[in-house]
């Protein structure tokens, strides 16, 4: 047979430059018989060149397409997505003390952003609460202030109206304006304690007591005035009690509870202080025998110038200003302890402070 043999030179490829498009040849030389033979194949690029030039013109003017497409759909969906923070945005800006009542739309609770704008508007609501609270406080100050003011200025103007007034009269007048400015300055000392309360702070002188004795320096400092209105003071004590605290401040706690019981006690009535250990600690309660505290004031009864009526329909007959279970309060919480009205009905209220009893027993 015929024997075909490849000849020695490798096989070449190459591009040839025409006045049209480009050849790609390619050559590869055999012997054949004894004889030399070159084969070539020619390709022209012309549709390889037209290919490579629509990927270029479409990669010059897609990306660019494609780039300003991406933008733009960016744009609007960031701003889709954030238009409820815009909105938010204006709303709270148009917020102010006179405007808390307006609440940031919420658009889906489910996401951050309607998260964060029920937080919000949690904290407006709490807001609106303080504020509401302290223009009920001071207006309910100067209501307070004003009648005492008003007394004095009033007696004042009086004593000084006519020349030749008897000593009895000016003596009367001065007297008035003694008691007014007592009770002035009793307002204005709960408000400026109140207020300290506010801004966090708790001045205690601490110091080793024992909660007996100043139940009966309490209950021995009330039976004047309860003997005036004709109301009976008892108390029962369990033991001496020994604590830790300020003893200036826990007679005030006690008093005001004690005399508020007597204020609201008939004649003929009884006020029983009691107190006791129950576990780790300390409860100490002030009952009355009066006609109790309508039930829509009993959650009220610790407002700072609120005056409680009672289940009668009757009002506290005390000439307060309203504060005195608020800074009790104030500062049964300051001794870390609680206080609350555990019982209010027709049989009598039942006020019980609790304190946290100490480990050791004081001194002495």
């Amino acid at each position: 047979g015929t024997v075909l043999l490849a000849a020695s030179p490798a096989p070449a490829l190459v591009t040839l430059r025409t006045a049209g498009a480009p050849v790609r040849v390619y050559t590869s030389t055999y012997r054949f018989a004894g004889r030399e033979l070159t084969v070539g194949v020619s390709q022209s690029l012309a549709p390889q060149q037209r290919t490579l030039a629509d990927a270029r013109t479409a990669l010059a003017v897609g990306v660019p397409l494609m780039l300003v497409a991406a933008v733009v759909g960016g744009y609007a969906l960031a701003r889709r997505s954030l238009q409820p923070v815009a909105t938010m945005t204006r709303q709270a800006a148009h917020i102010s003390a006179g405007t808390l009542h307006e609440r940031l739309p919420v658009a889906d609770p489910r996401d951050e952003l309607g998260r964060l704008a029920a937080v919000f508007n949690e904290l407006l609501g709490r807001m609106e609460e303080a504020f509401a609270r302290q223009r009920r406080f001071v207006a309910d100050a100067s209501h307070e202030l004003r009648t005492p003011v008003a007394i004095i200025a009033g007696e004042a103007e009086l004593a000084l109206a006519r020349e030749g007034r008897d000593a009895d009269a000016l003596r009367a007048a001065l007297a008035t304006i003694g008691g007014e400015t007592g009770r002035l300055q009793q307002i204005v000392g709960d408000l400026f304690l109140l207020a300290r309360a506010d801004a966090g702070e708790r001045p205690r002188a601490v110091e080793e007591l024992y909660l007996a004795d100043l139940v009966a320096s309490v209950t021995h400092a009330v039976r004047t005035l309860a003997a005036r209105k004709g109301v009976t003071v008892n108390e029962h004590v369990d033991g001496d009690l020994p604590f830790r605290g300020d003893e200036g401040l826990l007679h005030r706690l006690l008093l005001n509870l004690v005399d508020n019981a007597i204020k609201f006690t008939p004649a003929g009535g009884c006020v029983t202080v009691t107190a006791a250990q129950r576990g780790v600690a300390y409860v100490v309660q002030v009952a009355d025998t009066g006609p109790g505290i309508a039930p829509e004031d009993q959650a009220r009864v610790f407002e700072r110038f609120f005056r409680a009526h009672s289940a009668e329909g009757a009002a506290g007959t005390g000439s307060g200003a309203g504060l005195g279970l608020a800074i009790a309060r104030w500062i049964a919480e300051a001794h870390e302890g609680t206080l609350q009205l555990t019982h209010s009905g027709a049989e009598g209220s039942t006020f019980a402070v609790t304190l946290p009893a100490p480990n050791e027993s004081p001194a002495g």
